[in-house]
C-alpha cells in the first residue's frame, strides 16, 4: 500500500524546514531543536543531533513533535519499520493520518516561531509590530524604540521632574527585569513619542496594544517649544493630538531607551 501524497508533502516540508538535510525519524515521538542568536537561527534540526553554543549566547528552543517512523521518502508500508502502535498493515491508516496531522501543525508553530524570531521580537509579538518581551519592555519593530510597557507608572509630573524621573529609571521599578541601569532611559524627544500615535497598529489610550496603563491625556516630550521656551511639546493619547505645554504643568510621563 502507497503513503498519501498528503504524507510525503509534510515530509518533504520538515526536510525543508531543516535545510534539506536528510534526517531520517529515529521515532514517532521527538523534538526539534532551534539555536537562536541575535534573532537569527544558527542551527535547526532534531533536538539529538543539534547543540548550541551556550557560551556564544544562543537561546535553545524545543518544539515536541508526532511523527511517522522509519527513513523519510519511504513510499510502502511494508519498508516502514518501527510503525507507530495502531498502525494497521493494510487500508485502516486512520492513526496514522492523525499522527501526520499533528506533526503539520508542530511544524507550523515551528515556522510561526522562527519568523517572530527573525522580525526581532524575543518575545510575544502583538499584532506585527509590538514585541512584548515580558520584562517590562515592549519594543517598537518598526521604529527599534523600546518603551516602557506601564505607561502610567509615574503619575503627573512637571516637565523637570518627568526628566528625571525617566533618567533616572532603572531595572526593579516600574515592573522593570530587562536589567537596565540609570541613564538607559529617557524622555522621549517629540519625534519618538510622536511614533507611538503614527502607522499602523497606532498606541492610543482606546488601542493601548501590548501597553498597560495609557492615559486619555498629554505626555512630556524632552523638546523643547522654540517660539516659547518655557512650554515642551507633548502628545495627547486620546486622540494623537500634539500640543505645547508650560513646564510647570503635571503631565504624564512614559520613559524610551534604544532606537535606531
Amino acid at each position: 500500500m502507497k503513503i498519501s501524497n498528503r504524507i510525503v508533502v509534510v515530509t518533504v516540508l520538515v526536510l525543508v524546514l531543516l535545510g534539506g538535510a536528510t534526517w531520517a525519524w529515529a521515532q514517532t515521538d521527538g523534538q526539534i531543536k532551534a539555536c537562536v542568536k541575535g534573532g537569527k537561527v544558527t542551527a535547526l534540526g532534531f533536538a539529538d543531533q543539534v547543540t548550541c553554543d551556550e557560551d556564544k549566547k544562543e537561546e535553545t528552543l524545543l518544539w515536541n513533535i508526532v511523527g511517522p517512523a522509519g527513513p523519510p521518502g519511504t513510499t510502502d508500508w511494508d519498508d516502514l519499520q518501527n510503525v507507530p502502535p495502531g498502525i494497521a498493515d493494510g487500508d485502516d491508516d486512520t492513526t496514522y493520518d492523525a499522527e501526520i496531522t499533528a506533526l503539520s501543525n508542530q511544524v507550523a508553530q515551528l515556522e510561526a516561531r522562527i519568523a517572530v524570531l527573525e522580525a526581532g521580537c524575543w518575545g510575544i509579538l502583538v499584532g506585527t509590530r509590538w514585541c512584548d518581551h515580558g520584562d517590562g519592555t515592549v519594543t517598537d519593530l518598526t521604529t527599534g524604540y523600546v518603551w516602557l510597557k506601564n505607561a502610567n507608572c509615574f503619575g503627573l509630573k512637571d516637565w523637570w521632574a518627568a526628566i528625571s524621573a525617566a533618567d533616572t529609571l532603572n531595572s526593579g521599578e516600574c515592573d522593570l527585569a530587562d536589567g537596565s541601569l540609570e541613564g538607559d532611559w529617557h524622555l522621549p524627544t517629540i519625534d519618538e513619542l510622536e511614533s507611538l500615535v503614527q502607522g499602523d497598529e497606532r498606541i492610543l489610550a482606546s488601542t493601548p496594544g501590548p501597553f498597560t496603563g495609557v492615559q486619555s491625556n498629554y505626555y512630556w516630550s524632552s523638546t523643547t517649544y522654540a517660539n516659547v521656551t518655557s512650554n515642551a511639546w507633548s502628545v495627547c493619547m486620546s486622540g494623537g493630538y500634539v500640543g505645547a505645554i508650560n513646564n510647570s504643568s503635571a503631565v504624564y510621563v512614559w520613559p524610551v531607551r534604544g532606537g535606531p
